[in-house]
């Protein structure tokens, strides 16, 4: 269990300590998840499910972290998704892989973030890329 982060802390210590909270939850949220039940639509109303909504959030992170924060190209799978021709890419992929495939995606990901931020010793710095474009 990932403790909840002390607010007491630095600024770096406190930012670093959410996203791992967070992080954690999301993969607490796919334990003991079925791959039918990752791909099933939970409301009628919307067409997400819970490994589109993880796949989702690997694209966040590597979004925000590789694309953004460095200035780097995509990784795969999102360097050759037809983003473009199906925004909703991420979600829509998802309903054909299993959540080992999701918890594999995600962790990736976030290694790779935490690894983006650990190049920034301060958090002064700017952004390769605004958040804008």
């Amino acid at each position: 269990m990932v403790a909840f982060p002390n607010v007491a802390a630095d600024e770096r210590t406190t930012l670093e300590q959410f996203l791992d909270f967070h992080r954690h939850c999301v993969l607490t949220a796919l334990a003991g998840v079925s791959d039918v039940d990752a791909g099933r639509e939970l409301l009628p109303a919307t067409k997400l499910t819970i490994g589109g909504i993880v796949k989702h959030l690997s694209h966040v992170e590597d979004l925000w972290f590789q694309k953004k924060l460095l200035g780097v190209a995509m990784p795969e799978p999102w360097a050759s998704a037809p983003l473009e021709a199906d925004p909703d890419w991420d979600f829509n992929s998802a309903r054909r892989e299993s959540v080992e495939q999701f918890r594999a995606l995600y962790l990736a990901a976030c290694q790779r973030s935490r690894s983006a931020a650990g190049r920034f010793r301060r958090l002064d710095r700017l952004a390769a890329q605004p958040s804008d474009h």
